[in-house]
């Protein structure tokens, strides 16, 4: 058997040599590739699945913004509404949205000085007056300071009903200043103060009845400075 081996090596032995060297050399060249396909795979998958992450990431933080930036808004309304204070809105949403969502006008309330369809803007001020009633002088103050129209309502001054309370020398209670308050009979500059706290506390005076409401002013007081008052 070894003999007949022996002679085969020796009749084949260049083929053997040619087909030995042949296989190595294929299996050279196949191994390093196939590892290189491998590893090309591997990166592809992994950079599909980064891809699709950031994509998803990125539609998240979008979807995100959108629901926090969505037209939203905040507007302050004060004056004669059932609920004055500051609301939620949408910037599409007009002057009449807000007086609704604030429960509606109080039955004093001047319509006919405030434009119910004026668009809202962010951080604005909506100052609904009651009938014969001027608008608080820090409300005027604030509107021309900003020199823009569109931070408060067209609820402004009547001229005509300060210019007549004027010409009979009465302090209205509702924009007097501490100075303005003390030029009243028996007001000093504390009882003065008082009449102005209870008008922040209070929203403003709705009539001049409620001036006995302030603390150190009677039945009496009132008499003298119901004649010199209005609201």
């Amino acid at each position: 058997m070894f003999d007949n081996l022996r002679d085969f090596w020796e009749d084949n032995r260049t083929k053997i040599i040619i087909i030995s060297l042949v296989g190595a050399i294929a299996v050279c060249l196949f191994v390093p590739f196939g590892k290189q396909s491998q590893v090309e795979e591997t990166q592809q998958a992994s950079s599909f699945e980064i891809n699709s992450t950031s994509k998803y990431s990125t539609q998240e933080v979008s979807s995100a913004f959108s629901i926090n930036n969505n037209g939203n808004l905040y507007v302050d309304i004060k004056g004669a509404v059932n609920h004055p204070g500051a609301y939620q809105m949408n910037d599409n949403q007009r002057v009449g949205d807000v007086i609704e969502k604030a429960g509606g006008l109080t039955s004093n309330a001047d319509l006919n000085r405030v434009n119910l369809a004026q668009k809202l803007n962010d951080q604005m001020i909506i100052y609904v007056p009651r009938k014969g009633e001027t608008i608080p002088i820090s409300l005027n103050s604030q509107q021309t300071q900003n020199n823009n129209p569109s931070n408060s309502t067209e609820a402004t001054v009547n001229s005509n009903a300060e210019q007549h309370a004027s010409s009979i020398g009465k302090i209205n209670l509702n924009t007097a200043t501490l100075d303005q308050l003390q030029q009243l009979d028996g007001v000093g500059e504390k009882k003065a103060q008082k009449i102005i706290d209870y008008r922040q506390q209070h929203n403003g005076f709705k009539q001049i009845d409620e001036l006995k409401n302030v603390d150190g002013i009677g039945d009496k007081s009132f008499e003298k400075l119901s004649s010199q008052v209005c609201v």
